[in-house]
């Protein structure tokens, strides 16, 4: 590997994990997954699904290779949230280092090293992978396919073609979107390398193996609720916007953009880097989001801070979903027992909570 790409990969990290804890959003389904984990590992959770693909979408959860993923880097960071931040920045320099590489396989370096630089500098890119979330790898999936075609392309092995297929499979897991974008794979191949149609297909249906196992078991549970997505992208009842799809876009946005610009002088190319990077960097520095991960640790601090042999806490405006996690994990790191945290919604009022936090965590006062 040499200097500028490592430079690029650590840009790209700087960008994804500058200010972390102010930065990175705390609420929905970063929640989701963090309760998802803890209850998979309980075994409260068949093994073979992953999240709950949307909670209005009954009936379909997404494959288990996303949720597989997490389980390490849960273990690894002990449950801390921040970790997994660490890893979404990884997977932003990962994705920066294959762009250079895919840059390479079509014949150009320079197209490389700008797709690279643009991916990891783009103000637009980090926050979409700063989000703790499935969603927030769809675009490195879609890196991941550009990389394993070209390279099965170049390769003609049958084995190629099958982690080809795998892989976009795998990124179905990542979210349902991505659906379009195996079976473009699929169509790809078998319009372009028809005789390795069957690895990619046998590697697509690999990665649905844990999905058809446990639908096989359970009348087609999952299959009924795919059906009824795919049935409401024609009307009004989508369940999924189109950033969605569009995620999968950007790496070849990138590529594309990169090419264009690869065509200009070596100086252009230079002065057009420095506007963008400034650019971007000034967005970043002006970027704020809320609900954050300070804002929820500076309310669960304040409520821990009140224990005395446990703590009673009445969420009055809005419900402990965004606040549950981190409060119990909070507790286990101050050596407090969690199971002495009583917790009362806005829907119960009557209660003897020695702890109210107001809406939105911007109060937390006590009774006594």
């Amino acid at each position: 590997m040499n200097l500028p790409i490592f430079a690029i990969m650590v840009l790209a990290v700087f960008f994804r994990l500058w200010k972390v804890s102010e930065l990175m959003v705390f609420s929905g389904e970063t929640n989701n997954l963090f309760y998802y984990l803890t209850s998979y590992l309980a075994g409260e959770k068949p093994w073979l699904l992953g999240l709950e693909a949307a909670q209005y979408v009954h009936h379909l959860f997404h494959l288990p290779w996303y949720l597989w993923m997490m389980i390490p880097v849960y273990f690894a960071g002990g449950g801390n949230p921040l970790v997994f931040a660490v890893f979404q920045a990884s997977i932003g320099a990962l994705g920066s280092y294959l762009m250079w590489r895919i840059g390479l396989m079509i014949g150009s370096r320079r197209v490389g090293l700008i797709a690279a630089f643009g991916y990891a500098a783009s103000f637009h890119f980090s926050t979409v992978e700063r989000f703790v979330s499935p969603v927030s790898l769809v675009p490195f999936g879609a890196i991941g396919v550009i990389y394993l075609g070209l390279r099965a392309k170049r390769k003609q092995k049958r084995l190629s073609y099958l982690l080809l297929g795998l892989w976009a499979g795998i990124s179905v897991s990542f979210h349902y979107a991505f659906l379009l974008g195996a079976v473009f794979v699929l169509a790809w191949v078998f319009w372009r390398q028809r005789k390795f149609f069957w690895p990619s297909l046998i590697g697509v249906t690999l990665a649905f193996l844990p999905l058809l196992i446990f639908d096989f078991r359970n009348g087609f549970f999952n299959l009924t609720g795919l059906w009824y997505v795919g049935k409401s992208l024609f009307d009004s009842t989508r369940p999924y916007g189109s950033s969605h799809f569009i995620y999968q876009l950007y790496p070849l946005l990138t590529l594309a953009a990169a090419g264009l610009v690869s065509y200009f002088p070596r100086k252009v190319i230079y002065v057009l880097a420095v506007v963008f990077f400034a650019t971007q960097l000034v967005m970043l520095r002006n970027y704020e989001i809320h609900p954050n991960f300070g804002d929820r640790r500076k309310t669960v601090d304040q409520i821990l801070n009140s224990w005395d042999s446990k703590a009673s806490v009445y969420f009055k405006n809005e419900s402990s979903f965004d606040y549950v996690y981190l409060l119990r994990w909070e507790a286990k790191q101050r050596g407090l027992d969690p199971r002495n945290i009583v917790i009362y919604e806005p829907w119960q009022p009557e209660n003897n909570a020695r702890i109210v936090v107001e809406g939105n965590g911007t109060l937390v006062y006590s009774r006594e």
